[in-house]
């Protein structure tokens, strides 16, 4: 089974839980383990990519949620 990411849109708590595809298509609740909130949404986290060693002065970052960098 894959791992899905949930976020709380209570506390903005990122949520990592396996579940089946099937329970993904039934739209599954998910509870928030930091607030036990229910109130969370599936969370698709970006990725950085980089395909030339030239663009790397250039690559400002993902958006807030990022976690390819430390300083996010």
């Amino acid at each position: 089974m894959p791992y899905y990411d949930f976020e709380c849109l209570d506390c903005k708590n990122i949520t990592t839980i396996k579940l089946s595809v099937k329970d993904i298509e039934n739209g599954v609740k998910v509870k928030c383990n930091q607030c036990n909130s229910y109130n969370t949404q599936r969370y698709f986290q970006p990725i950085a990519v980089n395909t030339s060693v030239h663009n790397q002065k250039e690559y400002i970052g993902c958006g807030e949620h990022c976690r390819c960098f430390s300083d996010n």
